[in-house]
């Protein structure tokens, strides 16, 4: 496959509970504890150090979905929970105050975090079609 074409695949976030559409990574970067995009979108694995895989996904502040930046505004940008915008699940949290390290301590961790287990991502569907031809993505229900 292209590597320009796997770069360019979208793969949605949805609530567990309520399956809303929360964001679609990279539109919305997922990122590790040390800042690192997660690269390996087929299984949305981080190359960071083994000891930093967390269970959390933070999400840079810079391109919060719009959703997320209201629900914010609400809790004055301090500290609160994020809570998905249909169900009010409570998929994660946010510090602008404090500074919290990740498991490693060498590095402060983003101040916005979405928790692993509240969420799916929607794993994109890679079909061969034959060897000559380029291989096409579909749509699936496989999630991570």
């Amino acid at each position: 496959m292209d590597p320009n074409q796997l770069e360019s695949t979208v793969v949605p976030m949805k609530c567990k509970k309520c399956r809303f559409l929360l964001l679609e990574h990279p539109k919305v970067p997922v990122e590790d504890s040390h800042g690192e995009p997660f690269v390996d979108l087929m299984t949305l694995e981080n190359k960071g150090p083994s000891s930093c895989h967390s269970q959390v996904w933070y999400i840079p502040e810079e391109s919060m979905p719009e959703w997320m930046t209201a629900s914010m505004d609400k809790g004055d940008w301090t500290k609160g929970k994020i809570m998905c915008p249909k169900c009010e699940a409570r998929i994660g949290s946010y510090s602008f105050v404090s500074g919290f390290k990740c498991p490693c301590g060498s590095r402060v961790v983003p101040p916005i975090h979405i928790v692993k287990s509240k969420v799916d991502f929607i794993q994109p569907f890679y079909v061969a079609i034959s060897s000559s031809v380029e291989t096409s993505i579909l749509p699936s229900s496989t999630l991570l």
